[in-house]
């Protein structure tokens, strides 16, 4: 393989901000809809999509109208009230990952469900948002995760097909989109628990535990497998 590269999602995988931005969630769902409480399976439903994604569920889920912009604006303003207050850490692992990327030069970007401010946010806090080649936001598309569109723009971004990239995620709803794209994806259980994660084609506890060249042997392993399911003759 030749050129290939890596899309990172953002919260839960580069920056340790799901306990954040969860909270920033359920302050803001208090204010517009006092009476809804989500329930674990909502937020796996939830997680990992845009905020619009989210408040269009909450209220088919509970009947609830919600106004979206002012739903998003107020909790944007919470998240970054709890991002100064409790800071923004990188996940271990997260550098040394970047540099050995840097070292092959590998190109990398990150594709969020987050607004282009939180992603701004989230990277700048820890110097990081220069080494991306590029930053993709699900809010600049109709649809969000699980669908494909996130991803496959940040590889043609980074000017890769998506055979040749890898997605590194913490959610299903980012698993899910990846496999639509037809990338290779790795998740690293900082969100779910690892047998939630499953159908990704590695599954790791931590960054820390992965390579660059690593990363580049899942895209070979992963492709080579779409080409032999394709290969298989059709039984009669």
């Amino acid at each position: 393989m030749t050129g290939w590269g890596v899309i990172f999602d953002c919260d839960g995988v580069l920056v340790d901000s799901e306990a954040l931005s969860d909270e920033a969630f359920a302050d803001t769902l208090k204010r517009f809809a006092g009476g809804v409480e989500l329930a674990r399976e909502d937020w796996e439903m939830i997680c990992g999509t845009t905020d619009a994604d989210c408040v269009n569920y909450v209220s088919r889920r509970f009947q609830t109208p919600i106004d979206c912009r002012a739903f998003k604006e107020y909790k944007a303003a919470r998240y970054q009230e709890l991002a100064k207050e409790r800071g923004l850490p990188l996940f271990e692992g997260v550098l040394d990952l970047l540099d050995g990327l840097d070292a092959i030069d590998a190109p990398y970007a990150v594709a969020s469900s987050g607004s282009p401010e939180k992603i701004r946010i989230n990277l700048e806090f820890n110097a990081i948002a220069h080494r991306f080649r590029a930053t993709v936001s699900g809010e600049e598309f109709e649809r969000g995760k699980p669908d494909p569109a996130l991803f496959l723009a940040a590889a043609a971004r980074i000017g890769l097909p998506p055979e040749c990239c890898a997605v590194i995620e913490d959610s299903q709803n980012g698993i899910r989109a990846a496999k639509a794209a037809g990338m290779a994806c790795l998740a690293v259980a900082n969100s779910f628990e690892s047998r939630q994660l499953a159908t990704a084609d590695r599954v790791v506890r931590s960054l820390a535990e992965v390579s660059a060249l690593e990363l580049r042997a899942l895209i070979e392993g992963a492709h080579a497998q779409i080409n032999d399911h394709r290969e298989q003759p059709l039984r009669r």
